[in-house]
C-alpha cells in the first residue's frame, strides 16, 4: 500500500533547490521493514504526476527509537530525519506536490523479505504492518526569486542583449 500526502493547488509557482527531507514518524509491525519515500509534482487539471525524488530506507532491529506492546504484538517506532535526495524544480502556478510513503518499491529496490537473513540467503517473507504518525512532515528548501537572482552567475558568454531584456 501507499500513503500519499497531497498539497493544496499552488496559487503561485514554487521554486525548490537542494536537499529534500523528511520527518518520519513512524511504527511498524516488524523490526526488518523498509520506507520508500517519493516526492513527486502533480498537474492539478489532469492528476498526471512525474517524480522528482525518491530514496529507500532499510531499518533493522537496532534502528528503531521504542518498542512497545499492544496485547501479543511488539510494535517498532521511529523518529528520523531522511534524506530524500537532492533537487532544483519549479511546482508551477496550478500544481500540487505530493509526498508517496510506502514500505518498498520492489523490483526498483531489492524486496526486504523481513526476516533479517541476506537477501541472498532468503527463503520465506514476513510481513509487516505500517502506521505513520500524523507529524511526519516534508522539508522543502523553497527559493524565492531574490534568491535565485542571487545566485545566478551569467556566464560571460551569454549575450548581453537577452539580459538587458530580462532585466528590464
Amino acid at each position: 500500500d501507499v500513503l500519499k500526502f497531497d498539497s493544496l493547488i499552488q496559487a503561485h509557482s514554487l521554486y525548490v533547490c537542494g536537499d529534500i527531507y523528511v520527518d518520519l514518524h513512524a511504527s511498524s509491525s516488524n523490526p526488518h521493514t523498509d520506507f520508500f519515500i517519493k516526492l513527486c509534482d502533480v498537474e492539478a487539471e489532469s492528476s498526471k504526476s512525474f517524480n522528482v525524488v525518491e530514496c529507500i530506507t532499510r531499518l533493522g532491529p537496532d534502528d528503531w527509537d521504542e518498542v512497545e506492546r499492544e496485547g501479543s504484538e511488539e510494535w517498532f517506532h521511529v523518529r528520523r530525519r531522511i534524506k530524500v535526495g537532492p533537487t532544483a524544480c519549479v511546482f508551477k502556478t496550478g500544481h500540487r506536490f505530493r509526498l508517496q510513503i510506502s514500505g518498498g518499491a520492489h523490483p526498483l529496490y531489492m524486496r526486504n523479505f523481513g526476516t533479517g537473513h541476506p537477501i541472498a540467503e532468503a527463503v520465506e517473507t514476513r510481513s509487516a504492518e505500517h502506521r505513520i504518525a500524523d507529524d511526519t512532515k516534508l522539508i522543502l528548501p523553497v527559493l524565492t526569486h531574490d534568491d535565485i537572482d542571487a545566485l545566478t552567475v551569467w556566464h560571460p558568454a551569454y549575450p548581453h542583449h537577452v539580459l538587458d531584456h530580462q532585466h528590464a
